[in-house]
């Protein structure tokens, strides 16, 4: 009889969900649990007092990487709305394609892309700073 694979399906750019769903399952050791139950604490209390805990690192990662993404967005949006009403809807990466690549504006595609570098490294820094500092009153 084969095994079944634990490797995660990436499916509509969620892998660090999957993974994050498939390390709550191997991390947490089901005894803590069943200790909790045998004491008599509910769901919430599982939730809060166990489960949040012991995912603090996981839910640190999941966060930045996701506000990463967010910064990164570029199809989406240009698909939807194009820019319209008079480039409005324009995020900062449609802007670095279009002054780099369409408007042969090299430079200030540039520029564009370094100040969104360091939005997201200031951003995470931050988000890192805050979310370990609450890691370790887990």
């Amino acid at each position: 009889k084969a095994k079944e694979s634990k490797v995660p399906v990436h499916k509509d750019g969620k892998l660090a969900d999957t993974l994050s769903r498939l390390e709550i399952g191997e991390m947490i050791p089901p005894e803590l649990y069943e200790s909790a139950e045998i004491d008599g604490v509910n769901g919430w209390q599982k939730l809060r007092f166990i489960t949040v805990p012991l995912m603090a690192a996981s839910i640190t990662i999941n966060i930045i990487t996701s506000t990463i993404a967010a910064f990164k967005a570029y199809e989406l949006p240009f698909f939807i709305s194009e820019g319209l009403p008079g480039h409005s809807t324009l995020l900062i990466t449609q802007r670095i394609y279009f002054y780099g690549f369409e408007g042969k504006n090299y430079g200030r595609g540039s520029a564009l892309a370094v100040i969104l570098i360091l939005i997201i490294i200031a951003i995470s820094l931050i988000q890192l700073a805050y979310l370990k500092k609450r890691e370790d009153i887990y």
